[in-house]
Parts: structure tokens; sequence; C-alpha cells
């Protein structure tokens, strides 16, 4: 990363490699972000199963992002947001004096909002040569776990959910298959789409009502739902009871 031309090709190197340090760690970037049209959403998420309590690990993940970015774009790192997929564990005037910048609780994703003139910055004494010394090395000797198409398509659908269309034919584009080669490779893998699916929806049903106090009708629409009452139904088909005793539980 500190070889790299710019924050953002430093950022995309960490994206494909960051496996090495953590299997079950991913970081992805989208233009523009939802909070702010000059900005580019710099989101991490814990891709473990079963999934565990996020609140520290996400918390703990955007703090050292937050640090390693600003490290490596010196003067030129400029924060507009953060956002929380979950309620803080401290009050906001904490995480907001750590970040030197707005914080907002209860969204789709953990994300830092950073000023896209940030990343388009050329880092200071990068070394190209030596950038590309490094990630031969690693194309060469590492093999990155999460390349089954199972794991591609459940990242693909918990990016995507809250996507008015996230079906089998939108996700198969996004990884330049043809909708039935998606369904061969799953099926080889002793999946399928509708299962994938469905688990990221259960997931991150399980999260939000334990972990936020956001409106059922939304969370609803977060997991492209048609209706309230169908995350209901859903809800006693995965844990034998309604969204609001899940979250009564805490």
């Amino acid at each position: 990363m500190q070889n790299a031309r710019t924050l953002k090709d430093g950022i995309e190197c960490a994206s494909r490699f960051l496996f090495l340090q953590s299997p079950g760690l991913v970081v992805s970037y989208f233009d523009p972000s939802e909070i702010d049209e000059d900005a580019v959403e710099l989101s991490i998420d814990v891709a473990l199963e079963p999934r565990p309590p996020m609140r520290q690990s996400i918390d703990i993940s955007l703090g050292s992002v937050h640090r390693i970015t600003q490290l490596l774009a010196g003067e030129h790192y400029k924060l507009k947001a953060v956002t929380l997929p979950h309620t803080p564990l401290a009050s906001l005037g904490i995480y907001q004096r750590f970040f030197g910048a707005r914080v907002i609780p209860g969204q789709e994703r953990a994300s830092l909002h950073i000023d896209r003139a940030t990343f388009r910055a050329r880092l200071p004494g990068a070394n190209p040569a030596l950038r590309e010394i490094t990630e031969d090395y690693l194309l060469r000797h590492f093999r990155n776990p999460n390349d089954s198409v199972t794991s591609r398509v459940r990242l693909a659908v918990r990016r995507t959910l809250s996507v008015e269309r996230t079906g089998k034919t939108e996700v198969a584009a996004m990884l330049g298959l043809h909708p039935r080669t998606l369904q061969r490779h799953l099926a080889a893998e002793g999946s399928t789409f509708e299962t994938i699916k469905d688990a990221v929806r259960k997931e991150i049903a399980l999260q939000y009502l334990q972990e936020t106090t956001i409106p059922l009708a939304k969370l609803a629409s977060m997991l492209a739902f048609p209706e309230h009452s169908a995350l209901t139904r859903s809800c006693r088909r995965w844990f034998g009871v309604p969204p609001s005793a899940i979250r009564r539980r805490g």
C-alpha cells in the first residue's frame, strides 16, 4: 500500500491481498458515497460463518483503517463522515472526537466516507518497482481462500442486497458469468443462489435486530423484502419468533 501510486490504488491492493492478514475481513469501496456525493465510501465487513457479535470488531477495524489511511494520505486526508451498522457502545461525542468527523449510526455498512480528492492524491515516496515485485510474489505464492463462487456470490449479495433488484441474473453479471454458468458452479459447490441469499438475509437481520434500534420497516427495506410482514414471516422461519422478540432479547 505504501508503494501504490495513489490512495485508491493502495486500497485496491489491500482489498485483493487482505486475506493474507485476515481471511475474515473484507475492505471495499463505493463511488460515490451515499452520504456525500463528493466522497468515496470505504467499507469494512467481517465475513465469518457463523457471524459473531460485531460491534467491537467493527469499531476496532474502522478505527484501524482510519489511522492507516490517515498515515498513507498524510496532509491530503479528509474524512467527511463515518457510518456504523449498529448502535454505538459509547456516546457519539467520543466517536466523533476520535474520527474528527460526524458519525451516523444504524446505517447499512460500516464505512469511512472520504473526500474524493484524497483518493486521487499521489502517495509520497512510492516506489512502483517495489510494488510490482511484491504483487508478483503474492500472486505466485498465495491463493485467496475466498475465491470459491459461493464466497464471491455471498459477498456480492451482501454488498447489494438493499438494491431493488439483486437476483441471480444481476449477481451473475457482476461476476462476469452467465446465470446458468453461475448455477452450475454453485451446484458443484453444494449450494444455490436462493440458499445463499436467504442465509445473508438471516445474518443481517440478526445483526441489526440485536445491535441497532432501526425501525423494522427500514430493516425490511434493507433486506429487499417487499413489505414488513415478509420480514416477520422470515424471522419466524429462521428463529421461531417474530423480530420484536429478538430485539427484546438483545
